[in-house]
Formats: C-alpha cells, structure tokens, sequence
C-alpha cells in the first residue's frame, strides 16, 4: 500500500508526504511529469526529505521525453528512490534509463492485448503494476504476475477505477 501524492507545491508535497508516514504509510508514490522538470526534481527532493523510513516511489505515466526522464532518474537515483513506473511511452527507450539503478515499473503498458513477454524482457525493469480488470481478469494477472515473479520482479496487483471491494 502506497499513499499517492500529486501536490505541485512544495510545502503541500512536504505536508501530505509528513501526514502519510505519521499515517502509517511505508510507501510514497509521487506523481511526477504534471510540470517541468525543476519542478519535479524540487518535489522529488521535498517528499524525499519528508519520507524518513518511507519508501519513496515515482509514477510519470508515460509524461517524460527521454532527456526529461534520464535527469528526474539521475537525481531520484541520488533520493533513493525505489522505481519509477512508466518514465515514457515507448517502452523501447527504456533500456537507456536502467543505468541510473532506479528500477522500472510497467503499469499502463501493460494491457491485455500488449505484447506480455517483451515488456517483462525490457531492461531495467523491476516492477510491474496489475490491474485485473486490465488485463482480462483474475487468471490473466496470476499468469503475468507468475512470469515477473520468475523474473525476479516485484508484483503490485491494484485496481483501475474500482475501488477496494471491486478489487
């Protein structure tokens, strides 16, 4: 479980970051690539200070051009940050990030009708992001989260617009 935090702000990604964690929450996931990259490096930098022992984790949903990406990763890699989901739309450019050492993670990419194997093969991958109702149902993400597993890869199953229940 992650506590999401979209705040432009500084002071606001400092304050949801300090009241997720006095929550109880270990994982920070900030969402990034909504403003320009001094932006999102400065929020990076705010949640990574508020997030003490919290994992701290990015989701740009494919928002960054590939030189936007390769420096928001070379900094969030000096934060620590845990892995990035989705740095851009074409998974084929990702081979290039995985030398900053933040890992991957595969989230809108994959669909039911993606090509499974070759975006599992993509390097620097280390997560993947399972929405059920996505992916065709309850067997076809056991399959897909069996193949990352056997990878080595860490499996997030999540829901797409339902809620707790529906999941």
């Amino acid at each position: 479980v992650n506590a999401n935090v979209s705040a432009l702000d500084l002071a606001e990604v400092d304050r949801q970051v300090r009241v997720a964690v006095d929550a109880g929450y270990r994982a920070i996931k900030l969402k990034v690539a909504a403003a320009d990259l001094g932006t999102d490096i400065r929020r990076i930098t705010a949640a990574w200070m508020a997030c003490g022992s919290a994992e701290l984790r990015l989701d740009a949903n494919q928002g960054w051009s590939r030189g936007t990406a390769d420096e928001a990763l070379r900094v969030a890699a000096d934060h620590g940050v845990t892995w990035c989901e989705e740095p851009l739309a074409d998974t084929t450019q990702w081979a290039s990030l995985a030398s900053h050492g933040v890992a991957l993670g595969l989230d809108e990419s994959l669909t039911a009708a993606a090509d499974i194997n070759t975006l599992l093969d993509t390097p620097g991958v280390g997560v993947v992001v399972l929405k059920p109702a996505v992916l065709g149902g309850p067997v076809a993400t056991m399959r897909i989260a069996l193949m990352a597993r056997a990878k080595g890869m860490r499996v997030i199953i999540t829901s797409f617009f339902d809620g707790p229940v529906g999941l």
